[in-house]
């Protein structure tokens, strides 16, 4: 039982009745939308075919020069149909293939309208060599008025014999004028009375030659006869294949090589008869390979290879361009390495660095980068200029700007930095330290080397260290023409004091606030400097230093607070003093003590709630192990007392389901805090970056 019919072979719609598939031949330009005619046609089940000698179906523009030359061309075949390109959307919405009963293949049949084709020179090389009609063989149309039933006889050294020569039919060649006669005797050709030449070979070579000429200057069908005038010249119909293939002297044109129309053809026999020189009036012949090579193939090689060209895509004008390249003999060349020339455009609105890239690609592999007045002038003029002129300047080194943290950007500053404040400093005896942070942050090199010498030294304060000259440690230049400080062992330790110090003072302290410390501390370190060492160098240390100094710093403000609710509950009056008759006034009593573990003797449920849930959320009681029963019960009671309970671990036992609810919003709170911190410290640094690196581009 027979398969239903799948979708994909219902729409098999050009192929014979017999199932064969249709081969169809598109033009090549002129074409809209020719890639997805191809793919309708694939699709559908036809064959394209890149030659129409082998198709059944050949599309056209015929509003096109080239597509008239098709029309004009091979309309007369008999086997081939000439069709408009829209034949094909036509098939495909009607989900058929249209045929000559379908209102004459759906009204797009074309027809010659015998009008002149002006732009035949100006097709491409696949049209120009495609569209002409095959060459016909002389040989067979002088056969088709008269065959000879003979064979064709074996080379012979014999004389001619005139009773053979008779048998044959004289076949009428044209008359030869002067200036033919001119290129024979040119030639070399030396005609005896009898009409025989001599029986050198390079003579004879040279008599086909200006045959050759001959027929390029009138290609009569009938010129070839010619030759047999002479002795020892096979008596075979010359056609423009033979005269070309069989002499060795000329070089056939560039165009004749890349259209492939040489032919080697042997010579059959030598001809023992002279054939009548009249000669008729020749026919419209179709266009000569053996005519001058046209305008349109400038582009091409000596060796007749076409000149591979690169366009850039985002080029204004690539499309005119790849046009003008294609119709005078150049290819399109997507690989820059492989193509002989280059065509870039600096100011494209796409993607402008790609002309940066590629310029520096196209200069590394030897091609020649050039504008697109190049291809239009030399088309202009005939000829291939020379592209000195059309070539882009290579472009301008410029100063490296990264963002990634080198030895530089780390240790080094100016030469002339480090010279002045040497100077400043050897004069003054003791270093200068900003007293705004605010400004000192930003300085502009030469204002505040100035400003600093124009101010007396102060005192520094008592926590900092006295950066003298003989601390300064050993500076090691660099290739770059800067000077690099190494950081020591002490700077460091001393870097990580201050950052705890920080911490513990505000644990939402930035690393730009950090660095601006750090840098009032060590001005022979840069501000940048600072900011690397603390974000990505060290930046494991400068963490823990954040992270204990914001654990003390949460300890000392939850102290505070509850420093100040204890005063607050010892200034409130008791049960006991509210029982007191009113008569008695109190005498006043100075303030308790204050002890950190001392409590009120009421129970406080609540407040040890609240405590507990910060310790998980603010603290790190939530980082604990779940399977540790001390730690966090340890780190807890040094933290607070508790109130309500013997232990922490005893009031966890009693109230876990409350501090939990109490937990979860603060931990999402903690996390936020921390996110807000994080995101707002990174936007310092890169506006710190930003400003940093505008101050080093303009100095």
């Amino acid at each position: 039982m027979d398969q239903p019919t799948t979708q994909a072979e219902a729409k098999q719609i050009f192929v014979t009745s017999q199932g064969r598939s249709v081969s169809v031949f598109t033009q090549a330009e002129d074409i809209i939308g020719r890639p997805r005619i191809a793919k309708q046609l694939k699709r559908g089940g036809a064959t394209i075919t890149r030659d129409p000698k082998d198709a059944d179906i050949i599309l056209v523009n015929e509003d096109s020069d080239a597509g008239k030359t098709f029309i004009r061309v091979w309309s007369n075949d008999g086997g081939k149909v000439v069709l408009r390109y829209q034949w094909v959307t036509a098939c495909v919405a009607a989900e058929k293939m249209l045929k000559e009963a379908d209102n004459n293949w759906g009204g797009h049949m074309t027809h010659d309208d015998g009008t002149a084709i002006n732009d035949e020179d100006e097709l491409s090389d696949t049209e120009q060599k495609s569209a002409l009609r095959p060459t016909l063989s002389l040989l067979s149309c002088a056969n088709s008025v008269a065959r000879s039933p003979l064979p064709t006889p074996r080379p012979s050294k014999s004389p001619a014999n005139p009773t053979s020569s008779a048998s044959r039919p004289r076949v009428p060649v044209p008359a030869i004028d002067a200036s033919a006669s001119n290129a024979a005797t040119h030639a070399g050709l030396q005609l005896d009375a009898n009409g025989s030449t001599s029986q050198d070979p390079e003579a004879q070579a040279r008599l086909i030659a200006a045959i050759g000429d001959i027929y390029a200057r009138d290609p009569s069908a009938e010129a070839q006869a010619y030759a047999s005038k002479f002795q020892n010249i096979p008596p075979k119909l010359f056609t423009l294949e033979d005269v070309q293939m069989a002499s060795p002297l000329i070089e056939p044109s560039v165009s004749a090589k890349v259209r492939g129309k040489q032919r080697d053809v042997s010579v059959a026999s030598r001809a023992t008869s002279r054939d009548s020189a009249n000669s008729q009036p020749p026919p419209s012949p179709v266009k000569s390979v053996a005519s001058p090579a046209p305008p349109g193939q400038l582009f091409i090689t000596k060796k007749g290879e076409p000149l591979k060209f690169f366009v850039q895509v985002g080029h204004i004008k690539r499309v005119d361009l790849v046009n003008s390249i294609k119709k005078n003999g150049g290819r399109i060349e997507a690989n820059l390495a492989d193509a002989d020339y280059a065509i870039l455009y600096s100011n494209a609105v796409t993607k402008p660095r790609d002309y940066q890239s590629l310029l520096t690609s196209a200069m590394s592999s030897g091609v020649p980068a050039v504008n697109g007045r190049f291809v239009a002038d030399s088309i202009k003029a005939g000829k291939l200029l020379k592209c000195k002129e059309y070539k882009f300047a290579p472009l301008e080194k410029r100063r490296r700007q990264s963002s990634v943290p080198s030895p530089s950007d780390s240790e080094d500053e100016p030469l002339s930095q480090v010279v002045a404040k040497k100077a400043k400093t050897a004069a003054s005896h003791s270093p200068t330290i900003p007293t705004k942070p605010a400004k000192a942050a930003k300085p502009k090199p030469a204002a505040s080397t100035s400003k600093a010498t124009a101010k007396p030294a102060s005192k520094p304060p008592s926590g900092t260290k006295k950066v003298s000259p003989d601390a300064v440690p050993m500076a090691h230049p660099h290739a770059s023409g800067r000077v690099a400080f190494r950081y020591t062992e002490d700077e460091m330790t001393t870097a990580m004091e201050e950052a705890y110090k920080l911490y513990c003072s505000d644990e939402n302290a930035s690393s730009t606030m950090l660095a601006t410390l750090l840098h009032k501390k060590y001005p022979h370190h840069t501000m940048r400097s600072w900011v690397t060492q603390i974000s990505q160098v060290k930046r494991s240390e400068f963490e823990d230093a954040r992270k204990r100094g914001s654990i003390q710093c949460r300890k000392r403000k939850w102290k505070e607070q509850e420093q100040a609710k204890a005063s607050r509950a010892a200034s409130t009056p008791s049960v006991g003093d509210a029982s007191r008759p009113s008569s008695v006034v109190p005498q006043p009593t100075p303030p308790p003590p204050l002890p950190v573990r001392q409590a009120p003797k009421v129970p406080t449920t609540e407040e040890d709630l609240e405590t507990f849930a910060n310790f998980l959320a603010f603290e790190g009681g939530d980082r604990y192990d779940q399977g540790d029963s001390i730690g966090p019960y340890a780190a807890l009671s040094n933290l607070a007392p508790w109130r309500s309970a013997q232990n922490w671990l005893e009031f966890w036992t009693q109230h876990s389901e409350q501090i939990t609810a109490l937990y979860l919003p603060k931990a999402e709170e903690a996390d936020q805090r921390e996110r807000e911190r994080r995101e707002k410290e990174e936007t310092m640094v890169a506006e710190l970056d930003i400003s940093l690196g505008d101050k080093a581009r303009n100095y």
